[in-house]
C-alpha cells in the first residue's frame, strides 16, 4: 500500500485488483475502494497507463452506482490530490 501512495503504478494496479477481486492479506474486498483506485491509475499520468486502465475503471465503477459511485469518485480525486499533489 505503501508504494500505491508513493505513485507506483503498478502498485495502485494490484491494490484495485485486491479490492476488486482479490484481496492481500490484511485486504478486505471494497467495490468503492477498487473503483477509486482504477480512477487513480487512469487518471495518474503515469506513461504506463493504457486503454486497459481504462476499461478496469469503467468495468469496477460500472459495478456500483448512487452515492457509492460519487464516494468513489471523491475518494479517487482524493488520493489523487494526495499522491500527485494536484
Amino acid at each position: 500500500m505503501r508504494q500505491a501512495h508513493a505513485g507506483d503504478y503498478q502498485a495502485q494496479r494490484n491494490l484495485a485488483y485486491g479490492y476488486a477481486a482479490q484481496p492481500y492479506p490484511g485486504q478486505e474486498k471494497n467495490s468503492v475502494l477498487a473503483c477509486a483506485w482504477y480512477l487513480v491509475v487512469a487518471n495518474s499520468g503515469s506513461p504506463k497507463v493504457d486503454a486497459g486502465d481504462a476499461s478496469n475503471a469503467n468495468l469496477y465503477c460500472g459495478r456500483i452506482d448512487g452515492d457509492l459511485l460519487a464516494t468513489a469518485k471523491a475518494r479517487a480525486t482524493q488520493l489523487l490530490a494526495e499522491i500527485y499533489r494536484r
